[in-house]
C-alpha cells in the first residue's frame, strides 16, 4: 500500500492522491496507529485527502490534524446522534442475567417477534456467537449464520452471502460486523451482550434504519447495564422503550437451553478436535513449504509492517547499529598492500605528467603569441577609443587594424602577404606559425571584420597568380566546391 501511494503517478494521478480512511477510529484503536501515520507520511504532499468516520473520537481528531490542512467538515447527522427512524427497546433480565437467561431471551425473540424479516444479533465474544449458532440449529429455529474473527475469510464471505440473499434469516456476529456492513432489509439489531460503550452501541445500531428506512434496536440488559443505557440516552439523545417477554415463553426456552447443554458440549468437543486436526495439517503443510522453498523464503525482506511494537523497536535499533557500522567502515582508510601502493604511485605519476604537459603547452602558446601581443593590445585600444568617439564597431575595428599597419613599409606588407599566401596554399589554408615576425597582426594588414566588431580569424592574402577556381578554393579554406552545405555560411566565408 505504501509503495502504491509513493508511486501513484503510475496510475495517472500525477499530482493528486486520494487517501480514503474508512472507519479510521477502529484502525487507531486496534493498534494500527503507527501504520496509519506511515501511510499518511508516504502519500504525496500534493493530494486530496478524504477521511470518513462514523464517530469523531479523539484518535480521529488526531489523525485529521496530522493528515489534513484546512479541512472542510461535512456531517450527515449531528455528532453521536441516532437516526430519527430508529426505535430503541430494552428487555430487562431479572437477577444476574447470566448466559442461560440471555440465550433464552434471544431464542424467545427469534421464535416470536423476529420470526419474520432479517436480524443481526451482536455478542461480546466469538465463543458466545458460535454457541448461539449451535443453539439456533438444535432448537429448530430459522437458519442462522455466524460472523466473527475465528472464521476464515472464505467462511466469512459465505456467511455474509447467505445472510444477504436470505438463505440465513439471522446473522450472529461479534463487533467485527458492527462497522462498514451495509445489507439492505435488516429490520432489527439485537444486543445479546451489551456493547462496550456508546460508540459501539451507535455502530451496532447503524446496521439498520439506513438511508431513511425504519428499524429497531433491542438490547438485553441486566441490572448492571443500566449505567450504559443512561450514557447512551444522554449522548445520543434517545429514549428507550421497555419490552416485556411473556414469562411462560421465557421459562420454556430456559428449560430448552438447559436440556440442550449436553449436545452443545458434545458439539464443542467435536469441533475442538476438528480444529486441532486442521491446525496440525496446516503446520505439517507449512513445514513442507519451508523445506521445499527455503531459499525463496530466506530471500524475502522482513515483514516490519506486521511486527509488534517490541519487534519494530528491535528492528530500528538493529538498523541504527548497521548504519553506524557502515559509516565507520567508509571513514576508515582502506588496508594498504603492495598492489594498492603500486597503483597509487602510477596514478600520481600519470597526474604529474599530465600537469607538466599542460604547463609546457601553455608556455609554448604564450611564447608564440608574445610577439603579436603588443600589436593586438594596441589595435584593441584604438578600436575602443574610436567606439567611444561614436564610430560604429565594425568601422572602428577596420580603422584600428589599418592604423596599426600604417607604420610598416609597403615592401614588408607585400612580403608578409606573399609568405602567408604561400604557407596557406601549401598547408591547405593554414598559415605557418613558426614564429616569424611577418605573421604578427601588424604585418598581416587589414583583415575582414564582421558587423559585430570581431575579426573572422581568416587570413586575407592577394589572389594574384591564381586562376579563378584556385582563388575560390582558397576562399573556402582549401576545400572542394561541395564542402559547404549552407549557402549562408558559404557567403559569410
Amino acid at each position: 500500500m505504501v509503495d502504491h501511494l509513493r508511486n501513484s503517478h503510475s496510475v495517472g494521478l500525477e499530482d493528486l492522491a486520494i487517501l480514503v480512511l474508512d472507519e479510521a477510529d477502529r484502525l487507531l484503536d486496534a493498534g494500527f496507529r503507527d501504520e496509519v501515520h506511515q501511510v499518511v507520511r508516504a502519500a504525496p504532499r500534493a493530494r486530496q485527502t478524504l477521511l470518513f468516520s462514523a464517530t469523531m473520537t479523539a484518535g480521529v481528531r488526531e489523525l485529521a490534524s496530522l493528515s489534513l490542512r484546512s479541512p472542510v467538515r461535512l456531517a450527515a447527522d449531528a455528532a453521536g446522534a441516532a437516526p430519527s427512524t430508529l426505535t430503541h427497546e430494552v428487555v430487562r433480565l431479572r437477577g444476574a442475567g447470566g448466559a442461560g437467561d440471555r440465550d433464552a431471551a434471544l431464542l424467545a425473540l427469534a421464535s416470536r417477534s423476529l420470526s419474520k424479516g432479517r436480524a443481526i444479533a451482536f455478542f461480546r465474544t466469538k465463543a458466545a456467537a458460535h454457541r448461539a449458532r449451535i443453539l439456533f440449529g438444535l432448537a429448530g429455529l430459522p437458519a442462522a449464520a455466524e460472523l466473527h474473527g475465528a472464521m476464515t475469510q472464505a467462511a466469512r464471505l459465505a456467511s455474509l452471502e447467505a445472510f444477504r440473499t436470505g438463505t440465513a434469516r439471522f446473522l450472529l456476529a461479534t463487533d467485527v460486523a458492527a462497522r462498514g456492513l451495509d445489507i439492505l432489509g435488516v429490520e432489527t439489531v439485537v444486543n445479546a451482550d451489551p456493547p462496550a460503550g456508546v460508540a459501539t452501541y451507535l455502530h451496532r445500531a447503524g446496521r439498520t434504519a439506513r438511508a431513511g428506512a425504519a428499524g429497531r434496536v433491542v438490547t438485553l440488559a441486566a441490572d448492571g447495564d443500566r449505567a450504559l443505557l443512561k450514557a447512551v440516552a444522554r449522548a445520543a439523545g434517545v429514549s428507550f422503550t421497555a419490552r416485556a417477554l411473556p414469562p411462560a415463553a421465557l421459562a420454556k426456552w430456559r428449560s430448552s437451553v438447559a436440556s440442550l447443554e449436553p449436545d452443545v458440549a458434545a458439539l464443542a468437543r467435536a469441533e475442538a478436535q476438528e480444529t486441532a486436526l486442521r491446525k496440525a495439517e496446516m503446520e505439517a503443510t507449512k513445514a513442507e513449504n519451508v523445506i521445499e522453498h527455503a531459499s525463496e523464503i530466506a530471500a524475502r525482506p522482513a515483514r516490519t509492517w506486521f511486527a509488534s511494537a517490541k519487534e519494530k523497536a528491535a528492528t530500528k535499533e538493529t538498523a541504527r547499529g548497521a548504519a553506524k557500522e557502515a559509516a565507520e567502515t567508509l571513514e576508515a582508510p582502506a588496508p594498504a598492500n603492495a598492489k594498492s601502493r603500486k597503483n597509487e604511485a602510477h596514478k600520481r605519476k600519470r597526474a604529474e605528467a599530465k600537469a607538466d604537459g599542460a604547463a609546457r603547452k601553455r608556455g609554448a602558446l604564450a611564447a608564440e603569441s608574445a610577439p603579436a601581443a603588443p600589436a593586438v593590445r594596441g589595435a584593441k585600444s584604438r578600436a575602443r577609443a574610436l567606439r567611444e568617439q561614436g564610430v560604429s564597431p565594425g568601422k572602428a575595428g577596420r580603422m584600428a587594424v589599418a592604423a596599426g599597419g600604417a607604420g610598416s613599409s609597403a615592401k614588408k606588407k607585400r612580403d608578409a602577404k606573399k609568405k602567408i599566401a604561400k604557407a596557406a596554399h601549401a598547408g591547405g589554408g593554414k598559415a605557418d606559425d613558426g614564429g616569424d615576425a611577418a605573421l604578427t597582426p601588424r604585418a598581416l594588414g587589414p583583415s575582414k571584420v564582421y558587423a559585430g566588431g570581431g575579426r573572422s580569424g581568416k587570413l586575407r592574402a592577394p589572389a594574384s597568380g591564381r586562376t579563378k577556381a584556385e582563388a575560390k578554393k582558397f576562399a573556402r579554406g582549401g576545400k572542394g566546391a561541395k564542402a559547404f552545405k549552407s549557402k549562408t555560411r558559404h557567403r559569410r566565408r
